[in-house]
């Protein structure tokens, strides 16, 4: 992979805030600002991402369905300092942090401005919540396990696995979702107590009321966004409760519709 500072971004100064290759902290704002004016302003991109990430798949989705050509990586990108996906690289210039990249792109590919509460809602409630109960549930552990490149009949029988070197298995899936819930209750000043996963989709729900989407007629950037944290785990059993139970069947099966088939 290429460094983030290329060639063709000589303008990238190293800001005090911004990581050593010029490129953002996780919840920093890229410095200088993006000059991502519109979908043609998104040239030469790579995103850099893991296979059943949530907050990956969603900046796949927000990408694809204005018809953004880019390129995957699969995993993170070697030459950051970051360390985590995704990463989305355009023009040669590395944004990281997927809430960061969502709030640069959705002005330039919808034309509206950014709704930052309920990106916040998704991205640091819903994503959340279903993960803590994806991780707490044993039969979607196994699903998550598959996701993860564990075999289906290996990830079974690491379901009742208790070894300490093997990072799944009830013991090691509840881990996981113990570490969510403590980091997240650090920010709960900020965001709120973490909430079930059904009351962000209850209070979706209640805001998309009789329209077939959030914002009326087609969707708009918080619909993608709720779509593909959705669409990434779909398969894994507590996402199709969660959808079942949910009341928004129209507002999914429409989505599913109008959305890229493969991303």
């Amino acid at each position: 992979t290429q460094p983030c500072m290329s060639e063709r971004a000589p303008f990238l100064g190293k800001s005090p805030e911004m990581l050593a290759d010029g490129s953002n902290p996780e919840g920093v704002d890229p410095q200088p600002n993006l000059d991502w004016k519109s979908k043609e302003s998104l040239k030469d991109v790579v995103l850099f991402d893991k296979r059943g990430s949530p907050p990956c798949v969603k900046v796949r989705y927000h990408l694809a369905y204005h018809g953004v050509p880019y390129t995957v990586v699969d995993g993170k990108n070697t030459e950051s300092p970051y360390g985590k996906v995704p990463s989305l690289k355009v023009d040669g210039r590395c944004v990281n942090d997927s809430y960061i990249i969502i709030k640069n792109l959705v002005p330039a590919l919808y034309g509206t401005s950014f709704d930052d509460d309920w990106e916040k809602k998704i991205t640091f409630g819903f994503q959340l919540a279903m993960e803590v109960e994806g991780f707490d549930d044993d039969d979607s552990m196994v699903a998550i396990a598959g996701l993860g490149g564990y075999p289906p009949a290996l990830a079974g029988i690491l379901k009742y696995c208790c070894c300490c070197f093997v990072p799944i298995g009830s013991k090691g899936t509840r881990k996981f979702a113990k570490g969510i819930r403590r980091r997240r209750a650090a920010k709960d000043n900020e965001f709120g107590p973490l909430r079930t996963a059904k009351e962000y989709l209850d209070e979706f729900k209640a805001e998309v009321g009789s329209k077939p989407f959030l914002c009326g007629e087609k969707p708009c950037a918080v619909d993608v966004s709720l779509f593909a944290t959705l669409k990434a785990w779909e398969d894994i059993p507590i996402v199709e409760r969660l959808l079942a139970e949910s009341s928004l069947d129209a507002w999914w099966q429409s989505m599913k519709t109008l959305m890229p088939k493969a991303v």
